[in-house]
């Protein structure tokens, strides 16, 4: 199995490299904080990595990886729109950072975006959930989650 390989132009290719992208499952209804965010099935996964049956991404291999969600959100009001990584099910964001922040001065679809680097070992895994309520997380076309090892 090639680990990786450069070819004649200096183009340096890793197809044993963690990368994975899916989109957001649009759910047509405001959900509350607390609640794990939908995925679709992955349109990028080179290791087998993510789950849409439970909506994580789970490191086949242990390093440091990069992970990056972003989405338009109908918040319903004035107030707090926020999102977070969770890593095996807790929330680490209070020691490595990456809660994902902003404030709705009006109903109405806003964006918001993120991301982190965390180290993850062998089956760690990550999962995107709401932190604050009345928001629509909106799906399809308009936001993606994913991540790749960088090291």
């Amino acid at each position: 199995t090639v680990k990786m390989s450069i070819d004649s132009a200096g183009t340096i290719t890793t197809p044993l490299q963690p990368i994975f992208a899916t989109r957001i499952n649009y759910v047509n209804s405001y959900i509350s904080s607390g609640t794990k965010i939908q995925m679709k099935a992955a349109h990028i996964d080179t290791r087998s990595g993510f789950s849409d049956a439970n909506d994580r991404y789970t490191a086949p291999a242990a390093g440091r990886y990069y992970f990056y969600f972003f989405s338009n959100i109908d918040y319903n009001g004035d107030g707090t729109m926020a999102v977070i990584f969770k890593k095996n099910g807790s929330d680490f964001t209070g020691t490595e950072g990456g809660h994902i922040y902003g404030y709705a001065q009006n109903s109405g679809w806003h964006n918001l975006k993120g991301s982190i680097i965390t180290t993850m070992a062998v089956n760690d895994y990550i999962e995107v959930w709401t932190s604050a309520a009345n928001m629509k997380v909106d799906g399809n076309n308009y936001g993606q989650f994913g991540g790749y090892m960088i090291g």
